[in-house]
């Protein structure tokens, strides 16, 4: 069973295995793959917008604000080398698919209204 996975970074971004979903955070220059289903009703959090203070990812279903130092603590080890990203997935996860796709949550969009936070 393979565990390593490897892609080209501008031609994907986003993992999905039979566990869950992942997708690209940069942070201060490093690579996360962080899950991509939020703990509250598995809301897709890649397409969640920053908080104002540029700490949290608001979840679009019901607004729950997830702080990124904590999903990035959480993500799957990875490496960026030479414009490729090697993701090793936990024991038992096999890959499904790997794909590029659209991601609210690292483009400057912020969301200023009331939120639930984590």
């Amino acid at each position: 069973m393979q565990r390593l996975v490897s892609f080209k970074c501008d031609e994907a971004n986003f993992l999905t295995t039979n566990k869950g979903n992942y997708f690209m955070l940069v942070e201060d220059d490093c690579y996360y793959m962080v899950n991509a289903d939020c703990p509250h009703r598995r809301g897709p959090l890649h397409l969640g917008k920053i908080s104002s203070d540029g700490k949290k990812i608001v979840c679009p279903m019901h607004g729950m604000a997830l702080d990124k130092d904590k999903l990035c603590q959480r993500a799957l080890p990875c490496v960026y080398r030479n414009g490729l990203i090697l993701v090793l997935l936990q024991l038992g996860e096999t890959l499904v698919a790997v794909r590029k796709v659209l991601i609210l949550a690292i483009e400057e969009t912020y969301y200023d209204e009331m939120c639930v936070t984590q």
